[in-house]
């Protein structure tokens, strides 16, 4: 799971790492190689190091360690993590054309596949899903291109291309918990989830930078 938040301000974290907590604790008996958290790694920054979050922190029984002031490699891995998923986010946002206000629906996709196909840093280890739940997912043989185009299919009856149904829609992720697919609708700028569809997977309007349109490395860096 990823959590996102409008400021970067101490109430805001507290809430975001509450939430986190329950998260874990709601999920320890379902999953099962889930540890207990015991440790967080923060910088100096004030939304971390304040009154609130370490009264949290000896509530929770977790240590909480700081980094060194400008030393950002003694947290190599969570910068590692964020540059992968950088790199995963401009890269399906601009091959897909996808609007930029959907980035975070992006990212938990980004985050959901990598769950799934693991890390090159795990060397021999298996993938976090398999970690926590003992067994492989089975929902990557239902992942599309992402933002692909897609259709609801109601039944055998009725026709896909129905005028009177939704045509432009964008497929955006699996919803695990829902057993469906989430589905963008440019139409209302929303996301619904959706049972059965048909989708028309074009890598050449899908996948532009397959086939090297007018594609050059600006086009996918992080910067403004």
């Amino acid at each position: 799971d990823i959590f996102f938040s409008v400021n970067k301000d101490h109430s805001t974290i507290f809430v975001i790492l509450k939430e986190y907590l329950t998260l874990i604790k709601t999920r320890r008996g379902q999953l099962k190689s889930l540890a207990v958290t015991r440790k967080l790694l923060t910088d100096l920054g004030g939304e971390f190091v304040n009154l609130s979050v370490k009264q949290l922190c000896e509530a929770e029984g977790i240590s909480h360690t700081t980094g060194a002031t400008r030393m950002h490699h003694s947290q190599a891995h969570i910068e590692r993590f964020f540059e992968t998923l950088w790199k995963g986010i401009n890269r399906q946002m601009f091959t897909a054309d996808i609007p930029p206000y959907l980035w975070e629906d992006i990212a938990r996709h980004c985050v959901w596949l990598r769950n799934r196909i693991g890390y090159k840093t795990l060397d021999d280890r298996e993938d976090p899903f398999f970690l926590c739940h003992g067994h492989y997912s089975n929902s990557l043989k239902r992942c599309l291109v992402l933002y692909t185009q897609v259709w609801f299919a109601y039944d055998s009856f009725k026709p896909k291309f129905d005028p009177e149904g939704e045509h432009e829609l964008r497929w955006m992720g699996i919803d695990d918990a829902r057993r469906c697919h989430l589905v963008y609708r440019p139409r209302f700028k929303d996301i619904k989830p959706y049972g059965m569809l048909v989708a028309h997977e074009s890598l050449d309007q899908f996948g532009k930078i397959l086939k090297n349109r007018t594609f050059t490395a600006f086009d996918i860096q992080d910067s403004t």
